[in-house]
């Protein structure tokens, strides 16, 4: 199913600002995200060190080895080879550092989701999004597989919207959204588990696309219009009017 999860990219807005991205195991989104953020500074957090050679040699790169000049079309591309399941992220990267995380199934085979979730929300900004993947638990070929004891290809990363939502809201993202795949199923399937009680829409969906957000819609919009400190002036402005002191 991973040629579902490229849709990832869609999920990001196109912009000329100086954003700063950060890829987990994901360097194949590299030319596209390159595409719709060109003047980006991007960079790609892996344990296999043969992504790193691989993105290497398709884009320059500063990291942990030789470097290369960027070409000018080019973002800028650091990457960073470690094992972050162990190692704090947050000796690496500071707070509030990126517009967005992508993350292409990051819970497979990962143990405890929620201390991973937990790793990556104080890197984002306070507008920034958390982009990632997973599938399905109520997708019908994987019921099927669960119910003749095939559990082997999906033993982590499955989850239920509701489960999603559960995951980062305990993590204090404020705002979730998931965006379902569909995949082609037989009807007949479909139909036979929608007698059991199953929900027929969600029988279709094969993988989530989920995007998490430290603020909610509201809150984010404003904080990308103003500033720290415009925030606190205007703060500071509020107070002194409710309390009846001039503003002049």
């Amino acid at each position: 199913m991973n040629e579902n999860f490229h849709l990832l990219a869609k999920l990001i807005n196109p912009s000329e600002d100086k954003l700063n991205i950060l890829l987990l195991e994901s360097s194949h989104y590299l030319p596209s995200i390159s595409k719709l953020c060109p003047q980006a500074e991007i960079h790609l957090v892996t344990m296999d060190y043969g992504k790193i050679m691989a993105a290497q040699s398709k884009h320059p790169a500063e990291g942990k080895g030789p470097k290369h000049k960027n070409p000018k079309d080019m973002p800028q591309l650091h990457w960073h080879y470690l094992n972050y399941h162990q190692d704090e992220l947050a000796e690496v990267f500071p707070e509030n550092c990126f517009d967005y995380i992508v993350a292409e199934e990051c819970f497979v085979g990962v143990k405890d989701t929620e201390k991973l979730t937990d790793k990556l929300w104080p890197l984002l900004k306070e507008t920034g999004c958390f982009l990632t993947s997973c599938y399905n638990a109520r997708y019908v070929e994987l019921i099927q597989q669960e119910a003749a004891g095939n559990f082997g290809a999906y033993a982590r990363g499955i989850f239920t919207r509701e489960e999603i939502r559960g995951l980062f809201n305990s993590i204090y993202y404020k705002s979730v959204e998931t965006k379902g795949v569909q995949a082609n199923c037989p009807p007949e399937k479909i139909q036979a588990l929608q007698a059991a009680g199953f929900d027929q829409q969600e029988l279709a969906i094969a993988v989530w696309l989920i995007m998490a957000y430290r603020e909610d819609s509201n809150v984010r919009q404003l904080k990308s219009l103003l500033d720290t400190e415009k925030r606190e002036q205007f703060g500071r402005l509020l107070r002194r009017i409710e309390g009846g002191i001039s503003v002049r």
